[in-house]
């Protein structure tokens, strides 16, 4: 019940001043701890399970085979301090086997949303053509696919070494493209 709680105040906007709320958060992250070290320390099973549930960078790094990189998307809800209203963005984080990792904020979400409804569209319409794909057809898919690239792609490009497997995880509307027609322009 006080994971649940703790979780749900994480979540909710504070109904009371900064201070008092992270006190409050604070205070049940570290009565949470308590209990579930305490439970560790008398139940094997539950450190075996809590051990496995903990998730690190360096962990993630040791699970990946040599010469690799994860490159994690995600989709989260930026919320101003002043507003206090949500903003959907994207970030993306790539991680090599040797645990090297770099994160990027790559914006709006509904700037890069509104982009892969553009590229899904135009393969919709390509998929539909009753004829060849014209040389205009392609241009603008390769339009598409670059400035795809700019926003997606190009923030963590340099920490990417060329040979290594890529592991991509993508979140949100970056679920609906295909990151090898993505184009850097050479």
């Amino acid at each position: 019940a006080t994971l649940l709680f703790l979780s749900k105040q994480y979540v909710a906007k504070p109904t009371v001043g900064f201070a008092l709320f992270k006190s409050v958060v604070d205070s049940l992250t570290n009565f949470c701890n308590n209990i579930e070290a305490q439970l560790a320390r008398k139940s094997l099973s539950f450190r075996t399970h809590r051990e496995n549930q903990t998730v690190t960078v360096n962990r993630i790094a040791s699970l990946l085979p040599p010469n690799s990189t994860l490159v994690e998307y995600l989709k989260y809800n930026f919320v101003p301090l002043k507003t206090g209203s949500s903003v959907p963005h994207y970030i993306v984080l790539a991680l090599t086997n040797t645990g090297q990792s770099v994160m990027k904020v790559l914006g709006h979400a509904d700037t890069i949303d509104a982009l892969i409804d553009q590229y899904r569209q135009h393969l919709l319409k390509l998929a539909n053509l009753r004829r060849p794909i014209t040389r205009s057809d392609q241009q603008k898919y390769d339009s598409i696919c670059s400035r795809l690239y700019k926003l997606v792609w190009e923030p963590i490009a340099h920490s990417i070494t060329e040979g290594n497997t890529l592991f991509v995880a993508p979140d949100g509307g970056i679920n609906l493209i295909s990151f090898v027609g993505l184009m850097d322009g050479k």
